[in-house]
């Protein structure tokens, strides 16, 4: 369907991206434990403050990372792998965005396992991989949409997956409002990104992140700001 060669430039791209959501999955995989034993006593308040507290801490300094990709991707495929992969960057904005509505329910992963409620979530992640493959054939064969159409395929699923369903069950299993828990779970976390994106998109306005030096130097500023606001 598509030329081997272009699969170089997704490869480092799709990497990246799953590097940088490492950081939020290994971060919330220490609430499993908790998440059981606040079950196991029947405290479903403390469980949802769980969940609402450490996306105030995990989704402020991850969603930095899927920023920086996004605003400074072509500069850093030129760095790591040279100029003729910059153009490759545009699909940052899909993968990376999809990822950032990804983290916002990182930490609510443990609330499904911690009820032994697995069987809708084995379901509908069957069927989310059967759909981000018909809707990736779909952009390329029929739209010809090329890689931009396997990166859509994916952020698609990605944010129907995370943002309509999973706020919906893992409410449900809390017995916390629908709204309330988008609120906490999703808006609140990403309010507190806003400084972060605004410093970083001023940053390459003003032609900073040049080099090496010049990305390390934006990690940095970036770094500060989102620590500031957790």
């Amino acid at each position: 369907l598509l030329d081997p060669v272009l699969l170089i430039g997704y490869a480092v791209v799709v990497g990246f991206v799953l590097q940088a959501q490492q950081l939020v999955s290994r971060g919330c995989g220490v609430l499993m434990p908790a998440a059981t034993a606040l079950h196991a006593k029947g405290n479903t308040l403390r469980l949802a403050k769980l969940v609402y507290r450490t996306n105030r801490i995990v989704v402020p300094l991850s969603v930095p990372v899927f920023l920086f990709l996004i605003i400074f991707g072509p500069e850093l495929l030129t760095l790591y792998i040279g100029p003729q992969y910059a153009e490759y960057a545009i699909l940052f904005p899909l993968l990376a965005g999809g990822a950032i509505c990804s983290c916002t329910q990182t930490s609510s992963g443990s609330i499904p396992h911690a009820f032994g409620r697995l069987g809708v979530v084995t379901v509908m992640s069957f069927a989310m991989a059967v759909a981000n493959i018909l809707l990736s054939i779909f952009f390329v064969v029929y739209l010809r949409w090329g890689l931009i159409g396997v990166a859509a395929g994916t952020a698609i699923v990605q944010v129907t997956y995370r943002i309509p369903f999973w706020p919906w069950y893992t409410a449900r299993l809390l017995r916390v409002p629908w709204g309330r828990h988008i609120w906490h779970s999703v808006v609140l976390p990403l309010i507190h990104c806003v400084p972060v994106a605004i410093v970083m998109a001023g940053l390459w306005a003003l032609g900073m992140g040049r080099g090496w030096g010049g990305l390390a130097l934006v990690l940095v500023i970036s770094a500060e700001i989102g620590r500031a606001h957790v």
